[in-house]
């Protein structure tokens, strides 16, 4: 996933491989192949190679750090010493610049996923707040329904008792 590019020590050596776009040239060959049955499969797979091929390299980077970090049995921040620390250990030859940029895009990334989380959460609950209010307006309709209907029935039956008398 990633090599160095030893240009100079105080640089960001780390270089992102991309291979997606050759997994996904083999998965399109595949579904162009592929019978009814192992279509769905197939597409969700696509759809899913699409969504790792349009990642942004500092998300590729973060979840690096994050996966090394893991490994070394480190759960804190990654940007903190201890995560710096953590990572030039896990990684003996990244630089303590290099493991420090690394770490801090890994920190910012780590932000921005729990920001999003945050407001996909807000809109689940939006959704939920919106779809319960549909459903009580809509038990409002219906219990204005059928009392409208109970009172048209209670209108023809006084209105059939009248025909009653008037033929009595």
């Amino acid at each position: 996933m990633f090599g160095s590019l030893g240009i100079r020590k105080d640089q960001l050596n780390v270089l992102v491989l991309r291979d997606a776009d050759v997994i996904a040239a083999s998965v399109r060959q595949a579904l162009a192949e592929a019978g009814e049955e192992e279509r769905p499969g197939l597409e969700r797979a696509a759809a899913l190679i699409g969504q790792a091929a349009a990642a942004h390299d500092d998300d590729l980077r973060a979840r690096w750090v994050r996966e090394r970090l893991a490994a070394a049995g480190y759960e804190g921040a990654p940007d903190s010493v201890a995560g710096i620390k953590a990572l030039r250990q896990a990684e003996p030859g990244l630089s303590l610049l290099t493991a420090t940029q690394l770490a801090k895009t890994a920190a910012a990334s780590g932000q921005a996923q729990d920001q999003a989380q945050a407001q996909d959460q807000a809109q689940d609950q939006a959704q939920a707040q919106a779809q319960a209010q549909d459903q009580d307006q809509a038990q409002a309709q219906a219990q204005d329904q059928d009392q409208d209907q109970g009172q048209d029935r209670g209108q023809d039956r006084g209105q059939d008792r009248g025909q009653d008398r008037g033929q009595d």
